[in-house]
């Protein structure tokens, strides 16, 4: 119970992954993360169902169009703050998963489907290029000068 959501649109959820032994100390590494899937406090709803959710998949860093992860890592020290915890210095943000297994072929399908798309259109595009040059003769270049053999 010590989710909590950090209101910026959209909500950005955050909850330590905590061992339930004598030895979980106040220093949390792992959290799980979700967006629009809590409330404000306490409650974590995000991914596979908890009773389901056998794994964690560890979310993407940022990339070109995604940075959430600072928005996930003010959410957390926000949540740490509030719980009396302490924030490792390099946190570990997963998704609940029911199978790991399964959401990392599908990922790896997902990437490869990505990278077939992208060939096929450059072989689109060199094509038509390939055409385009042939038909209005971009690359015959200028005609030789006199008294110099063309090429």
């Amino acid at each position: 119970d010590m989710a909590l959501g950090y209101r910026v649109e959209p909500t950005y959820c955050v909850a330590p992954i905590m061992d339930s032994g004598p030895q979980q100390v106040r220093k949390v590494t792992f959290w799980a993360i979700g967006l629009d899937c809590c409330a404000s406090r306490g409650s974590f709803n995000c991914g596979t169902d908890l009773e389901l959710a056998r794994g964690g998949v560890r979310a993407v860093p940022d990339g070109i169009f995604a940075h959430s992860r600072s928005e996930y890592v003010q959410a957390l020290h926000q949540a740490a703050s509030i719980a009396d915890l302490v924030v490792d210095e390099n946190p570990i943000l997963v998704h609940w998963v029911s199978d790991p297994a399964v959401e990392q072929r599908a990922k790896l399908w997902g990437a490869l489907l990505q990278v077939c798309f992208g060939m096929l259109f450059m072989g689109l595009g060199s094509l038509v290029a390939f055409t385009i040059d042939s038909v209005w003769g971009f690359s015959r270049g200028t005609p030789p000068l006199e008294g110099q053999l063309p090429m």
